[in-house]
């Protein structure tokens, strides 16, 4: 189950995270309009205790991207959907979707793919340069509680 997961450091509101599961791949506009980095770190942290699922967006201007995650013992299975305009604002219905990547992946190696994100972004951006790029504050506290959690187990 290749997984590869990427979220390039935010510039002038907008970035791009990449998932790439079982030979498909997504590339996602991520707009400062909502936290995803928040939402990615806070899904991982909760598979890894147990959370029988969790949701991702990825806002752009128009439309989103859901990551839906579903755990499945140590798997967790992961569809990425795409949104024409804002389903989670309600704009439109969540039931008009296009599935754009499905696979599986350890719950572990997802978790640790998102920590290394976090990493990367912690040492080659900082939480303050990242705030002050994003308009929202690098999740310190959800980062500290993942790491700790694959440090744990």
């Amino acid at each position: 189950m290749p997984f590869e997961l990427s979220y390039e450091e935010p510039a002038h509101g907008w970035t791009t995270c990449q998932i790439s599961v079982e030979g498909q791949r997504v590339e996602m506009r991520v707009s400062y309009l909502h936290d995803s980095l928040y939402d990615l770190t806070t899904a991982a942290a909760a598979l890894l205790t147990g959370a029988p699922e969790a949701t991702v967006i990825f806002m752009d201007e128009p439309g989103e991207h859901h990551l839906i995650l579903r755990r499945e013992a140590a798997n967790v299975s992961l569809e990425v959907r795409w949104f024409k305009d804002w389903a989670s604002a309600g704009v439109t219905s969540p039931a008009e979707f296009v599935v754009s990547l499905a696979g599986n992946v350890r719950v572990r190696t997802f978790g640790g793919a998102v920590l290394s994100v976090l990493q990367r972004l912690s040492s080659t951006l900082g939480p303050v340069a990242y705030e002050e790029r994003w308009h929202m504050p690098f999740p310190t506290q959800r980062f500290e509680a993942l790491e700790s959690l694959l440090r744990g187990q």
